[in-house]
């Protein structure tokens, strides 16, 4: 199995990385150190001729948590709202075209395997104590959508979200298995917990992103 890794810088996706290592065959991890990605089309040009296409693609990529809006956001400098309310979609736009753009190579160069955006269950699970996370839930929301639209080309795409991680280094372990695993269950959403020091995940229901 040949795995493509983006985002290895942090001590979680060290972890993670190191896991892939162990159990396949071919790994290739990516990152701020050595692609830009505000230019997908040079790393593509890079690597076309020198590496096979994978098997499994994983977005590890770390764009930080955005800042929320001040409330009451009525009474609040409606300029300064205004940059904030869109802070998130700039801080992402590069990494998460880049995406879109490799996907879009990907499958038009027989890529037929999956691929797996580590990202968060917050904009799913629409939790009233996190009412005013609004523009992380944003965020989130477009990997959903990302997500969606590569498992319409009939590739197993999905998220992965570490939702109750106590460390570094069980959790990026579990889920690089579990990433791994041909027989877990198909979903596109996998919400990673821990049960009496048992690791083990929940699922949510295939068909659409609000069921």
């Amino acid at each position: 199995m040949i795995v493509w890794v983006f985002g290895t810088s942090s001590d979680f996706g060290q972890v993670m990385l190191s896991e892939f290592e162990k159990h396949a065959t071919e790994v290739h991890a990516f990152g701020r150190s050595n692609l830009d990605y505000k230019d997908p089309k040079s790393f593509i040009d890079s690597k076309a001729s020198e590496l096979e296409i994978p098997d499994t693609v994983v977005f590890n990529i770390n764009v930080g948590t955005p800042f929320e809006m001040s409330r009451p956001i009525h009474i609040q400098n409606q300029n300064t709202q205004k940059l904030i309310f869109r802070e998130w979609f700039d801080n992402s736009l590069d990494t998460n075209f880049f995406k879109v753009y490799l996907f879009d190579w990907l499958i038009n160069n027989g890529f037929k395997g999956q691929i797996c955006h580590i990202t968060s269950q917050v904009a799913r699970d629409q939790y009233p104590d996190l009412k005013d996370l609004l523009q992380y839930k944003m965020l989130r929301a477009l990997d959903y959508q990302i997500i969606q639209t590569q498992k319409q080309y009939g590739i197993n795409s999905y998220g992965m979200c570490p939702a109750q991680i106590k460390d570094n280094i069980e959790w990026p372990k579990y889920m690089a298995k579990l990433i791994l695993d041909n027989d877990k269950e198909n979903t596109w959403l996998y919400g990673i917990i821990r049960d009496d020091d048992k690791m083990g995940y929940i699922t949510y229901p295939s068909e659409g992103l609000y069921d």
